[in-house]
């Protein structure tokens, strides 16, 4: 076996430009994969790290609509929790989360800003954050002045963990006990906090979450061994029409180890989320190694008929068809470990680049059996598919025809000369997919941050409406409009792009209970929302800071009036939460959240005292200006707090990070597809050109020209290219056609789309023929002609 691994090794060196396209196109494809592999198995473990996950369940809920449609979402209200405790025997524990907008965390010396939650104590009972230093108990996040701190904040405050006991400063107003430091949160869990405070606290100052139609709260529960979820789930449907006449929400539980990957509902049933990129991925990382053995697989076919004498001299002297399919895989086996262990290292190499693209922070461990046995199986199913193909085509070689060297393309017989047409076929097909599919993502994502249903984001600040600053706003406000850097200010209760607060509750005149049902997002602000948010009046009027009555007034949207079937809203007036609140202007409809969904209806409340963030829009080219103004004044009229602050736009981009990565990746994996191909098409263009050379030198002593031979190359080496792109055109229409209809709003699908595409990847696939096609035409006929 030794004398086979060093009689192949001499003779890959021999044929170096054969062995290094192959080896190019393996170690693309193979380092491609591995990432891919990398990127799949973290995804697929996010939140895996806890330890009781397949009894931990959220607790969503279903919206039936006055149209019958259902809409889904996990905010709840924070009445759930008592009767889930005390009322259903099969459930052991229950939690409510919510994030905390970023507030000020102070001991003596030092002060950090950081994002935290607000958490019952059972939160830390449910799920894997172990405490280093304290103990959960039952005061752990009793009341306001109780804190639980991530270990890298304690050491950000006091350079140690075993800090319980100690005092800090939140917000440079409350004095809060630390009572436990538990470990951070591994980047690949869904709750990211740098601390957690008590839910009942919030709850103190947003009663209206507790409310029965309202929303605003996670709700988590872990449940008895062996618990039946759907009958569980059909006790508790009716638990918020016990509670509230008439309500149009049903609970449900989803199971913890879901939520990441299937979120997405459709009326109702779950039809994917996250996982549609996982599956997407995958098989892009299926198709290019199979595109990388492809290669391989013509390569060694179209180079084997220059090794034909060979083969034929060697069956002369004894050599069976097994022992030349063995020699012929052990060559391949070398090819595939060689481009393997250059995938290995290029991924090690790689990896941070990767992580920083993907906003990941995978470790490698090569010894991980997972990992490691991906590796070994990836090299033997690539020896096996590149390898077998070929050296059973090279193996079956006739001795006569051998040894006179009569072979040609078409001498290993019909049905093997239409499957190395099609795996060449085959390629392109994919190749010009993936291409297709990184312009129709690319426009897709632009179309999602740049249509007339966004907010104007452009040249919005954004800080945390701190504690004090409410009060001061409207002097903050004024002093901030004096630059003339500064077009507009205005207080806001949750970011213009991610509402999540909603309520069912309203009521109103005309009502029908069994037709007008509707969950309403809720914004809080003020006065100058609506013009710093560019936003449209469709009909009445904003509010106005002369009118005390517009306390109670609201606004809605389009889709509110559209929901509760109002003619003539304006003057109309809904009940809720103790309020009767007052249309006064309608607005047109602008993205609450997310692309996928309807928008929902909207009510907008003059509420400043609830606010809990302050925008500020800068005249355009002014912006470092007005980050200037703003960081000035906070620090006026905020001393001792930190100043922090995020454009909208960043925010806006953040919650499409999955799009925005798949539209990066796309463009990678679409180049990597094509220079595989074109490799490939290199490769077997080359060897042609090899095999052509006295027919070449004929034509040139005959008076062809370059432009003639060129012409040649292109018609014999550019026709399967152009059928797999016809082959391609129809099925990459209808798959990309089925993604867009994931989206409620999306760009429109031409057909000059694929013509692009199309014509494109014919240049590309002509430049790489022309190149061959130039370097044999260049060739003296006469060389060529005497050493023929």
């Amino acid at each position: 076996m030794k004398q086979k691994f060093k009689i192949a090794f001499r003779k890959l060196l021999k044929n170096k430009e054969f062995t290094g396209i192959n080896v190019l196109g393996l170690v693309i494809g193979i380092t491609t994969s591995l990432f891919i592999f990398l990127w799949v198995n973290d995804e697929l473990e996010y939140d895996g790290f806890h330890e009781n996950k397949e009894n931990i369940y959220s607790v969503w809920t279903h919206f039936r609509y006055s149209d019958g449609e259902l809409n889904t979402g996990n905010d709840q209200t924070g009445a759930l929790k008592a009767p889930l405790e005390t009322d259903y025997p099969e459930i052991e524990k229950v939690a409510r989360m919510n994030y905390n907008p970023e507030i000020q965390v102070s001991n003596e010396e030092k002060h950090f800003r950081d994002k935290g939650i607000y958490a019952d104590e059972e939160f830390f009972q449910i799920f894997s954050f172990p405490f280093v230093d304290g103990t959960l108990t039952a005061e752990s996040l009793a009341t306001d002045k109780d804190i639980i701190l991530t270990e890298s904040l304690a050491l950000k405050l006091f350079g140690k963990t075993n800090v319980a006991g100690e005092q800090v400063r939140l917000d440079n107003r409350i004095d809060a006990i630390v009572r436990g430091v538990v470990q951070d949160p591994p980047k690949n869990s869904r709750f990211q906090f740098a601390y957690a405070l008590s839910m009942q606290s919030w709850l103190d100052k947003n009663e209206w979450a507790m409310g029965w139609g309202n929303g605003a709260l996670e709700v988590f529960v872990t449940v008895a061994d062996n618990t039946s979820i759907d009958l569980l789930n059909s006790k508790i449907e009716d638990l918020n029409r016990k509670n509230q006449k008439g309500s149009i929400r049903t609970p449900f539980l989803k199971p913890f180890s879901e939520l990441y990957l299937y979120s997405k509902y459709e009326n109702g049933e779950l039809v994917g989320g996250r996982i549609e990129y996982v599956r997407l991925l995958t098989i892009v990382a299926i198709f290019i190694i199979c595109i990388a053995c492809i290669n391989f697989i013509n390569l060694s076919i179209a180079d084997s008929f220059k090794r034909s004498k060979e083969v034929g001299v060697r069956k002369v002297v004894g050599a069976g068809k097994a022992t030349l399919i063995k020699e012929f895989l052990v060559e391949s086996g070398l090819v595939v470990l060689t481009s393997v262990v250059a995938g290995v290292i290029l991924v090690e190499v790689l990896m941070p680049y990767f992580n920083e693209l993907t906003g990941k922070s995978i470790k490698l461990d090569w010894l991980k059996p997972e990992l490691a046995g991906s590796i070994v199986a990836l090299a033997l199913l690539t020896t096996l598919i590149a390898g077998l193909y070929p050296a059973v085509v090279l193996s079956g070689f006739k001795t006569s025809q051998a040894l006179r060297g009569k072979l040609d393309m078409k001498g290993a017989g019909g049905i093997g000369a239409i499957i190395r047409k099609g795996l060449v076929v085959f390629q392109f097909v994919v190749a010009g997919f993936l291409i297709f599919a990184t312009l129709i993502i690319s426009k897709q994502i632009d179309f999602i941050f740049n249509n007339n249903r966004n907010i104007d984001k452009e040249g919005i600040i954004v800080l945390n409406n701190d504690y004090g600053l409410i009060e001061k706003y409207e002097n903050f406000r004024a002093e901030l409009l004096n630059d003339p850097s500064i077009a507009a200010v205005t207080s806001i209760g949750s970011l213009p792009i991610n509402i999540q607060a909603n309520t069912s509750d309203p009521t109103w005149e005309g009502k029908d209970p069994e037709t007008d049902n509707a969950s309403f997002k809720l914004l809080f602000t003020e006065q100058d929302f609506i013009p710093a948010m560019n936003l449209e009046m469709v009909e009445g009027r904003n509010f106005s800071r002369d009118l005390v009555t517009d306390s109670t007034s609201i606004i809605l949207n389009e889709a509110a009036i559209r929901g509760m079937h109002l003619e003539d809203p304006l003057g109309k007036i809904i009940n809720f939460w103790g309020y009767e609140a007052k249309i006064i202007g309608i607005v047109k409809d602008f993205y609450l959240n997310s692309v996928y969904e309807e928008i929902d209806p909207l009510i907008i409340m003059n509420w400043v005292e609830n606010t809990e963030y302050v925008t500020v829009r800068a005249n355009p080219g002014q912006e470092g200006r007005a980050l200037e103004v703003l960081e000035e004044t906070y620090a006026e009229f905020m001393p001792g707090y930190i100043f922090d602050y995020k454009f909208l736009d960043d925010s806006h981009k953040n919650m499409y990070q999955s799009e925005l990565l798949i539209k990066d990746l796309a463009r990678v994996f679409g180049f990597i597809a094509i220079l595989i191909s074109c490799l490939g098409l290199y490769g077997i263009t080359s060897i042609n050109a090899q095999r052509s050379v006295k027919a070449i030198g004929v034509r040139k002593v005959l008076g062809a020209s370059l432009k003639q031979i060129l012409a040649l190359f292109t018609r014999q080496s550019l026709g399967l290219p152009l059928l797999a792109l016809v082959i391609m055109a129809p099925i990459a229409y209808g798959l990309m056609n089925e993604w867009l209809n994931n989206f409620t709003y999306k760009v429109d699908l031409n057909f000059w789309m694929l013509g692009v595409v199309i014509i494109g990847s014919l240049v590309i696939s002509w430049l790489t023929v022309s190149i061959i096609a130039i370097k044999a035409a260049s060739v003296n006929p006469v060389k060529s002609l005497r050493n023929e």
